[in-house]
């Protein structure tokens, strides 16, 4: 399905033959909403719909990586590998109590971890600089012409109209309240493959 066939469906669901009362552009913003979260479910699930691999390079003697800095498209890393082996995951909390001095640690990386949402780490931190296989989940691109197709599997396009006819219906109010959640319901439910 296509962003002109979402944007019909989803007008479809809210009883208008065309978007009128809803303007395209606002079904637009719905859909490609309908995106990110549904691929944000799938991450907290376990099972991110969308990864890619991209080599980052490191700097030396740190054992910092800042992935939003690196990649626009950056959500969550999922494997990390150096050398075609890969790193083991590790929390920074449970190398601070094995290791209290992990973050001056160099050498060749055998683990890694994030901190936060801003960086990620890599224990112990390359004493030159070096290349990281970076498997992550990445945000999905904005639709933006009728002609463009969501990069979610083609299985699960139509729940983007049913996330999007939901946020049609929060806009109405405390009367289609119910109605705008059986819309979101689906929308979870679909997410998870149900």
């Amino acid at each position: 399905m296509n962003l002109g066939e979402l944007r019909t469906n989803t007008s479809r669901r809210l009883g208008e033959a065309t978007a009128t009362f809803y303007d395209s552009a606002a079904l637009t913003n719905w859909i490609n909403q309908g995106q990110i979260e549904l691929c944000l479910l799938r991450l907290a699930m376990g099972a991110p719909l969308l990864e890619k691999r991209a080599t980052i390079t490191t700097t030396a003697n740190d054992w910092r990586i800042y992935p939003h800095a690196l990649l626009s498209d950056f959500v969550w890393p999922t494997r990390l590998s150096h050398n075609s082996r890969k790193l083991d995951r590790a929390a920074d909390r449970a190398l601070d109590r094995a290791m209290p001095n992990w973050r001056g640690q160099f050498g060749e990386p055998r683990n890694w971890g994030i901190v936060g949402a801003n960086f990620m780490f890599i224990n112990p931190a390359p004493r030159n600089a070096t290349n990281l296989t970076l498997v992550y989940a990445y945000s999905p691109v904005a639709l933006s012409a009728d002609s463009d197709v969501p990069e979610v599997p083609v299985e699960l396009h139509w729940i983007l109209s049913e996330y999007a006819t939901y946020m049609a219906l929060l806009k109405e109010g405390e009367a289609k309240l119910g109605a705008a959640l059986a819309h979101y319901e689906r929308f979870l439910g679909g997410s998870s493959g149900k």
